[in-house]
């Protein structure tokens, strides 16, 4: 059997209303011209992310292309604003991809995470609160299986099972590195929303 444990920090649903319908336009443009482009190139495509106002594809090379608002550094480029997609540099090897409000998230066939971006509230799990242009791995963690990320916070599952959380926790100070995430065992998977996380865990009949 599963459970599904949940936790959120409430939030203005008006707020998170007008940052969809803004994001909503030029990420989806941009999706379009991307399959436009690539469909004749037969290119594969494996896993595709959006920010507020960014968004991130991952090739079948392991390779990952972004596009939209660089304010933050969010497409992990170290350069302007971009309305077609661009490689991110230095990156390989990738699995899947996950995006924030404006930071990036990838995992590596490794089982490394790797996060760039804006890092006001700690996204990025380095320690600091420093912005970052480029992809840096976070330290601290086991080998990771899958990742999630948040308006202003990152999860990641490892492969026991166990949660991993850093930047705008709920109930909590900020997290500026990764913190295992208590009374949550054996999951087997993780989801996060602007202002909300879950884990889907086994639970034996003895726990019910």
């Amino acid at each position: 059997m599963s459970s599904l444990n949940r936790w959120d920090a409430g939030g203005s649903t008006d707020a998170f209303a007008r940052r969809l319908r803004q994001a909503v336009i030029p990420v989806a443009a941009c999706i379009a011209m991307w399959s436009a482009a690539t469909l004749r190139g037969q290119e594969t495509r494996i896993g595709i992310a959006a920010g507020a106002n960014h968004g991130v594809l991952l090739k079948g090379d392991g390779g990952v292309w972004t596009w939209g608002a660089n304010g933050y550094g969010q497409l992990g480029t170290d350069g302007d604003d971009s309305w077609v997609p661009v490689q991110v540099p230095g990156l390989s090897g990738v699995r899947s991809v996950a995006a924030g409000e404006h930071f990036t998230m990838a995992l590596k066939m490794d089982g490394t995470v790797w996060t760039w971006g804006q890092n006001e509230y700690g996204e990025l799990g380095n320690a600091s609160k420093k912005d970052s242009p480029r992809p840096a791995a976070v330290g601290g963690l086991p080998r990771i299986v899958a990742i999630a990320a948040a308006g202003h916070h990152s999860l990641a599952l490892d492969s026991n099972g166990t949660v991993w959380m850093w930047g705008d926790v709920p109930d909590r100070s900020p997290l500026l590195v990764p913190k295992q995430v208590p009374d949550l065992a054996n999951a087997v998977a993780i989801a996060a929303g602007l202002c909300v996380a879950s884990g889907l865990a086994h639970v034996a009949p003895k726990e019910l």
